[in-house]
């Protein structure tokens, strides 16, 4: 049983409603850090607005669909990897007035979900204060320690998919002023011991292969990327 709540949207639902429109249409769903600035209670975060916006697909095919549909529409593809499409910035009215849009891949590989129901998607998410998707307009669904910790600009982590990916991405929030607890960054090093030498090595070698990009395969980057989401 999930313990995920519903919270209110307090800003951001007018200058998304294209996006959010069309998310529902194609069976999507907008997870992750622009659902915590619409949501956030801080007294300074109006100020703070993200400029992109993560979407992830109810059913697995949803988010090819939606990709096709936004190819139609005039955008272009800025990067592709293994697990995402990243948008460039639309030229023309209305699209140039979206943020950024990045579609996520739909997968199930260990523990890491980015396919399903709104619940199982966040539960897999990382940081407290980005555990949140829209319902809709009005109201999200949040991890029950989002809006303490936000308040706070704490970060907690109640997933870790990797100690290295996990570092990045605290590093990125930090920048953003949140603050980590050395108790948080202990629990880094105790998921690494925890690790088998098999997964260590792995990621070791695959490092040092991406600093020669010539002759880093496809296969290798999906490996490298695969490893640093997997519990």
């Amino acid at each position: 049983m999930s313990d995920l709540v519903r919270i209110r949207v307090r800003r951001g639902a007018t200058e998304l409603k294209g996006v959010i429109n069309r998310a529902e249409t194609h069976g999507m769903w907008i997870i992750g850090g622009y659902v915590r600035w619409m949501c956030s209670t801080r007294a300074t975060v109006r100020d703070e607005r993200p400029g992109d916006v993560d979407l992830f697909p109810k059913e697995e095919g949803n988010e090819e669909a939606f990709h096709e549909y936004l190819l139609s529409k005039g955008f272009e593809v800025r990067h592709e990897s293994e697990v995402a499409y990243t948008y460039k910035q639309h030229e023309r009215l209305p699209y140039r007035l979206w943020p950024q849009l990045q579609v996520i891949k739909g997968f199930r590989d260990g523990r890491t979900v980015t396919v399903g129901s709104l619940e199982e998607i966040i539960n897999n998410f990382d940081f407290t204060v980005v555990r949140l998707g829209l319902i809709n307009k009005t109201y999200a669904l949040a991890d029950p320690d989002f809006k303490k910790d936000e308040e706070a600009k704490r970060l907690r982590w109640k997933n870790i998919h990797c100690p290295i990916s996990a570092v990045i991405r605290g590093a990125k929030y930090v920048k953003k002023g949140y603050s980590l607890r050395p108790m948080e960054v202990l629990r880094l090093f105790d998921d690494w011991d925890e690790r088998g030498d098999e997964y260590k090595q792995r990621l070791f070698d695959l490092f040092l292969a991406s600093q020669n990009e010539e002759e880093f395969s496809d296969e290798q980057l999906f490996e490298l990327e695969r490893l640093l989401r997997i519990d």
